[in-house]
């Protein structure tokens, strides 16, 4: 049985160049921080080999965003705009390495966990018996019908994440929003409150918008919340001009 691991790398790189960073003593006294790139690169190859090996996988492709252009940013502007910091100093340094040692895939416009789905997705380019993604990232869980290890502790085990629960997830995300990502959703509606929401009883998607109404916000406010909440899939990305389909049906 072939298997595949798509593994949501970004994270991973911003691990590595941290690796990079040692103190060196240059006198008797005396100590310098300086980089060494060979750390960061053995954290990549141990990285894929613990995964090749917890999976029992025999291949790997990795996922990296477009770093010049994002849709999110032309349909939001403040998406992702409380992010401030500049790359670690080695990021561009190992991410060169992954791209001349492994199988790297990146689509215009789109973030890395955008690419990830619309891998597992692609059974043409990338037919095997079964697929994996593997990130730190959470916003995995809403998407329906996918293997999904949340790589943050040793014991974490492949979730399969079923149509309903993606599609809760994916309610929750876009009525919350995702204050690290810069978007907001519906003011003071937080977890406790907006699962409760959601309980109530069984929702449909014209119900959150009624919602977002009823809270003085607008359908455009609900279209690019779930804009920002949605990874982007297959069937709404044209692979031959790299560009999302946008339309009225999120």
């Amino acid at each position: 049985m072939s298997k595949l691991i798509i593994l949501d790398v970004e994270s991973y790189i911003y691990k590595a160049s941290y690796s990079c960073k040692v103190l060196k003593n240059i006198d008797e006294f005396v100590y310098q921080e300086v980089y060494d790139l060979r750390n960061g690169i053995d954290f990549i190859n141990n990285t894929v080999k613990r995964l090749k090996n917890k999976l029992k996988a025999q291949e790997i492709v990795m996922v990296v965003g477009d770093g010049q252009d994002n849709f999110r940013k032309t349909l939001y502007p403040e998406y992702k705009g409380n992010r401030t910091q500049p790359k670690p100093l080695m990021y561009d340094l190992i991410l060169d390495y992954i791209l001349n040692k492994y199988e790297v895939v990146s689509l215009p416009s789109l973030e890395a966990d955008d690419v990830a789905r619309i891998v597992y997705e692609d059974n043409d380019n990338y037919n095997f018996s079964e697929k994996v993604i593997v990130s730190i990232d959470k916003d995995f869980y809403t998407v329906p019908e996918v293997n999904f290890l949340r790589d943050l502790k040793d014991d974490a085990v492949v979730e399969y994440i079923n149509k309903e629960t993606a599609e809760y997830n994916l309610m929750l995300q876009t009525i919350m929003g995702d204050s690290t990502d810069g978007y907001y959703g519906i003011p003071l509606w937080g977890n406790s409150k907006t699962r409760k929401w959601l309980n109530d009883k069984p929702r449909l998607w014209s119900d959150v918008l009624e919602l977002y109404q009823a809270n003085g916000l607008t359908g455009e406010d609900y279209t690019k919340n779930k804009y920002c909440a949605k990874l982007v899939g297959l069937k709404n990305y044209d692979l031959e001009k790299g560009q999302v389909k946008i339309n009225a049906e999120v």
